[in-house]
């Protein structure tokens, strides 16, 4: 009897250790977003525009043709990064594939977020290119 309160206790505790150097998600992010903006200004026009549903400790949504999921971690101040992703592999003919790819790509090259105005802001640097992708809810 005596074990399991002391395997208890010590489950509490080392939950508490992995969780206390990472900051939290703020409450405001989580929940679903849609792309209404590629590289900033770019408005997307998409049937299907992708998606971005933030939870407690993972990422998933809709990129355009197939869906995906993966990890975040979110850092001191509004520094997020995102990824690796996972996702479907179905084949989108066109402008909807290249715009999964383009989405996927800046994606998972986030470092940081804002929230301006109802809009979820993520800033990203491909390395290539820097830039913001704009969602609403």
């Amino acid at each position: 009897m005596w074990q399991r309160a002391i395997m208890a206790s010590l489950l509490v505790w080392l939950s508490a250790c992995g969780v206390a150097g990472q900051p939290a998600l703020p409450s405001a992010l989580v929940g679903n977003w849609t792309l209404v903006a590629l590289d900033g200004g770019r408005p997307v026009a998409a049937q299907r525009p992708p998606t971005a549903e933030f939870g407690t400790d993972s990422v998933s949504g809709l990129a355009g043709c197939n869906r995906y999921r993966g990890g975040f971690s979110a850092g001191p101040g509004a520094a997020l990064s995102i990824g690796p992703l996972a996702a479907t592999k179905m084949a989108c003919r066109g402008p909807l594939m290249d715009l999964e790819r383009a989405f996927m790509q800046r994606l998972q090259a986030v470092n940081g977020y804002r929230l301006e105005d109802g809009a979820l802001l993520l800033d990203y640097d491909t390395g290539a290119e820097r830039g913001t992708l704009r969602f609403r809810r």
